[in-house]
């Protein structure tokens, strides 16, 4: 459990990394959310949001289409309804390389959250333990 939650850590610190050099880029355009689909896990699994977002841009003089996907919580997805507008970063060498811009970039959880949880799992396993 912990070492996938440490997988976990380290791919949600290269997201975080990902998305802070795209700002640094400073590409930011405008993108239209095309459709919407509910994700499930499975029957007890929490469900999430799939969106499709595509853009328009230059890029080397020369007009560009792109899309991405973003998977949101629904609370996350509310605001944002097929039709809709978003701000996207954009790596003007990889039209690939895009995420959503501010508010409405799905949210990444801490590593301290992650790492308290690794800490709560380990007791209880110990006081099982201790209690057998």
């Amino acid at each position: 459990f912990a070492a996938f939650v440490e997988l976990l850590i380290r791919r949600n610190r290269a997201e975080r990394h990902r998305r802070q050099h795209l700002a640094d880029l400073d590409m930011k355009v405008v993108g239209t959310v095309r459709s919407l689909h509910t994700v499930s896990a499975g029957r007890h699994a929490s469900d999430s949001v799939r969106a499709l977002i595509t853009f328009t841009t230059t890029c080397e003089g020369a007009l560009a289409d792109g899309s991405t996907t973003v998977q949101w919580t629904p609370h996350e997805a509310r605001g944002h309804p097929v039709g809709s507008v978003l701000e996207l970063l954009v790596n003007p060498q990889d039209l690939a390389d895009v995420t959503v811009a501010g508010g409405a970039a799905p949210r990444i959880i801490g590593d301290g959250v992650l790492r308290s949880l690794v800490a709560v799992v380990f007791i209880v396993c110990l006081i099982a333990a201790l209690a057998a």
